[in-house]
């Protein structure tokens, strides 16, 4: 059974982002994919709206929260390395307040220096390429 879950953020509206609200795209917590909704046939766990937001270097931010927590997903379109970031209700905040200044400072960080800053505020952190489906990077039309 495939159950759709809208999640609810406080956004502040700035001109110079733009969110894609929840529709586009689902987060699959089993595989930490961002897919399209019509891949989510046949997929037998909970899948739950993303939010996906463009960030510098060609990278795109996908936000959701679980039933456990919260999950974000940093890609770098052109080359789809990615990293998966994992978080519990408890310390959820702490790690999207942390990801928000490392997206936001003027310095660069690699995907690396964003995985082992969220790991000293409780963050699961994973690294790879490919494999976590290419709905976010589309939206944003990459």
């Amino acid at each position: 059974m495939i159950a759709r879950v809208a999640i609810s953020l406080a956004l502040v509206a700035t001109p110079a982002v733009s969110l894609e609200l929840g529709g586009q795209c689902a987060f699959d917590p089993e595989t930490d994919r961002v897919i399209e909704w019509h891949e989510t046939d046949g997929i037998e766990n909970y899948v739950y709206d993303a939010f996906v937001e463009p960030e510098a270097n060609n990278f795109v931010s996908t936000f959701t929260t679980t039933e456990t927590g919260v999950a974000i997903v940093l890609n770098h379109c052109p080359t789809g390395r990615f990293l998966v970031i994992r978080a519990s209700e408890a310390n959820g905040n702490a790690v999207y307040d942390r990801y928000d200044d490392l997206m936001a400072a003027t310095r660069g960080y690699t995907q690396r220096q964003v995985a082992n800053a969220l790991m000293e505020v409780g963050a699961y952190t994973r690294l790879g390429s490919g494999g976590v489906g290419g709905c976010d990077c589309a939206s944003q039309g990459y």
